[in-house]
């Protein structure tokens, strides 16, 4: 009985000691969830940052970049650069975000009159990841979140500022090769570590599929979205054309259309027959030819698992590129084809004629993504992107911290649980009524 009465305070004191340690202790650390850390391949990510780098990473990066080696960027250009994205795009300006990195804390800044939410972008997540292998230099700059700079429905400049000393670039995950100002990284499936699982599992399955019990078609499945036809015009799209092709030469293609929530044109795809059931990754593994389609933009990760996959690539020839586009070659990594599929046959007809070429491409390929692609290398790319983009920035970091810490509207979201609370009043305050008689006038 007394040893009883002896153990019930002690418990009773553990138990507090574990509730303040999960209520005050806990939140202000970042939380795994917060980043991909959980499954992240650290010790190779490390390893690669101390061997040498892919040229074609510096080259990409330095092109990208070209605009802003000789005059660096200024705080103001930062600024002037995102007033105008908001002004000539309003009704797009949530898909574009500020962020600041100090002293290896992330900070989103979060304007008055965009809805607050505590959605946290798989980018975002990267950014912290990264703050947890290594110290990342200050920064300020603008991410664009949309599919590609820029989309078919927005002005080609909505970026460009009138004045060229205040123009700053744009972080985006795809864009046209002809869109100055903007730095490729790579896209939010790749920085996750679904990425990872996905090549590892395919990894497995690949070794049911070896390039001779392949069959000799084009397999390709896709969603209807693409940009610029109507009605009159769809049969014209590559990825219609690509399907009507297959009722054409089925022994050589096996194309159609996913059908989706609110997919365009859908009453007429399904009168011409294209309509086709959903195909897993693997069933792709079965055949030889597997063609790459834009769809909005670049289609991801579509491209790169395909590449993986130990078939080989027929790329569509475009102007919409990523990260990883430029270090790619024709015959080498892939098949190239017309954007609007018109010679499709012809090469898959020169395919099959040149079986060891195309067994050797798909083989490249897949060494290109075991060597450039895998997880490590994506967060390598970001890192050394993230470090070119910050020596071209000309910050005073002093400034750079007093301006963050006094502006409100920026928040540090490097522990999601301190932020979104902070997130929570913000929103509270946006909505809360003016007081009884107050009217808005200019002065407000």
């Amino acid at each position: 009985m007394k040893s009883k009465k002896i153990y019930l305070p002690l418990l009773f004191i553990l138990s507090i000691s574990l509730i303040g340690y999960f209520a005050f202790i806990r939140p202000h650390r970042t939380r795994v969830v917060e980043t991909f850390l959980k499954s992240f391949p650290k010790q190779e990510f490390l390893s690669k940052l101390r061997q040498n780098h892919p040229r074609w990473m510096n080259e990409q990066i330095n092109l990208d970049l070209k605009d802003f080696s000789q005059n660096s960027i200024k705080p103001d250009a930062i600024d002037t650069t995102y007033q105008q994205i908001v002004t000539s795009i309003p009704s797009q300006k949530n898909s574009f975000i500020r962020y600041r990195i100090i002293n290896n804390k992330v900070y989103r800044y979060y304007p008055k009159d965009v809805e607050i939410t505590k959605r946290e972008p798989s980018f975002e997540k990267a950014i912290k990841t990264l703050t947890k292998l290594v110290k990342l230099d200050d920064s300020d700059f603008i991410y664009s979140d949309m599919d590609g700079t820029p989309e078919f429905y927005t002005p080609n400049d909505f970026y460009f500022v009138k004045d060229g000393k205040n123009q700053a670039p744009l972080f985006s995950r795809a864009k046209n090769l002809d869109a100055p100002f903007v730095v490729l990284i790579p896209d939010y499936y790749s920085v996750s570590t679904s990425w990872e699982n996905d090549c590892i599992s395919m990894l497995k399955e690949m070794k049911n599929y070896p390039w001779e019990n392949k069959s000799a078609q084009a397999f390709w499945r896709g969603g209807s979205h693409d940009k610029g036809y109507n009605v009159k015009s769809f049969k014209k799209r590559p990825r219609i054309a690509i399907s009507l092709l297959s009722k054409k030469y089925p022994n050589l293609i096996e194309a159609g259309i996913n059908k989706t929530e609110h997919m365009q044109f859908l009453e007429v795809i399904e009168k011409e027959g294209l309509i086709k059931p959903f195909a897993t990754v693997t069933n792709h593994l079965k055949y030889k030819y597997l063609p790459v389609l834009d769809g909005y933009m670049c289609t991801y990760p579509g491209y790169q698992w395909r590449l993986l996959s130990n078939s080989v690539c027929f790329k569509q020839k475009s102007k919409e590129v990523q990260w990883f586009y430029s270090a790619l070659q024709p015959y080498e990594h892939y098949i190239p084809v017309e954007n609007d599929m018109s010679d499709l046959v012809e090469k898959l007809n020169w395919a099959k004629s040149s079986d060891e070429i195309c067994k050797q491409i798909s083989k490249n390929a897949t060494d290109f993504v075991l060597k450039n692609l895998m997880l490590e290398d994506v967060y390598l790319y970001l890192h050394k992107a993230l470090l070119a983009y910050s020596e071209c920035l000309d910050l005073d970091k002093e400034e750079l911290l007093k301006n963050t810490q006094n502006d409100p509207n920026w928040v540090c979201i490097q522990s999601r649980t301190i932020a979104n609370k902070k997130l929570l009043k913000m929103k509270e305050i946006s909505q809360s009524p003016l007081p009884k008689g107050r009217g808005l006038n200019r002065e407000d």
